[in-house]
């Protein structure tokens, strides 16, 4: 046996080959027997020369996201120019889960051009996080002009998970709702922009077109 404690670290790049994880992974690890005796000899990749095995798991669940996806079929006289839109519930966002208070729905008709999208090496990220960006700041919005402060949200509510996102990049949750709940007209529309402004941040929106190679342009 050989004791070999040396830390490595190896690095994985999934963007460049278009790949991610869905809902967590598995790290298989495993020592096995050496073809020979001769040290440039090598590994055989073989279930039956496999001494020991371990399979670390990690996992994430649907119900850690803020929203998922659903493709529905549309409406004839709006299949042709709706993308998605967020369809709301309940109002009763401090609470019930998020799948209790929306959905949001894209319009299956579209579904294998979302998906090239998504794909698209030059234009694909950008365009999903512009999408990303108007349905959380609609998610939010509603969010702080609904929430019910007088007492703490419910664990799983989606006022919970709208106020972790706030406390997490330093944002008074309250402090909005009580601007956009309040009675001055003017100070609502200026939380509003901040709030669109904070969503814009988050998503990285300007960085991530000034990444964008274009393959030329004229003034």
């Amino acid at each position: 046996m050989i004791n070999d404690s040396e830390n490595k670290r190896i690095g994985i790049d999934l963007k460049d080959d278009d790949l991610g994880f869905y809902l967590g992974f598995n790290l298989r690890c495993y020592l096995s027997k050496e073809k020979s005796d001769r040290p440039e000899s090598g590994y055989l990749w073989s279930k039956s020369q496999i001494i020991a095995e371990t399979l670390f798991e990690v996992k994430a669940t649907a119900s850690e996201a803020l929203f998922e996806i659903n493709y529905v079929q549309f409406s004839d006289d709006e299949k042709n120019d709706l993308l998605f839109f967020v369809d709301w519930r309940s109002f009763e966002v401090s609470n019930s889960s998020p799948t209790e208070c929306f959905e949001v729905r894209v319009n299956s008709d579209l579904k294998d051009q979302f998906k090239r999208l998504e794909n698209n090496k030059s234009f694909g990220e950008f365009c999903i996080r512009l999408i990303t960006d108007r349905i959380v700041s609609n998610l939010i919005e509603k969010t702080l002009r609904y929430a019910n402060l007088d007492k703490e949200p419910g664990d799983d509510s989606l006022h919970q998970k709208i106020k972790d996102i706030f406390s997490e990049n330093s944002q008074d949750f309250d402090e909005y709702a009580r601007r956009i709940q309040g009675d001055d007209l003017e100070d609502q529309l200026k939380a509003i922009s901040e709030i669109d402004r904070f969503v814009q941040r988050l998503g990285s929106i300007a960085s991530n077109l000034e990444k964008i190679k274009f393959g030329g342009y004229r003034k």
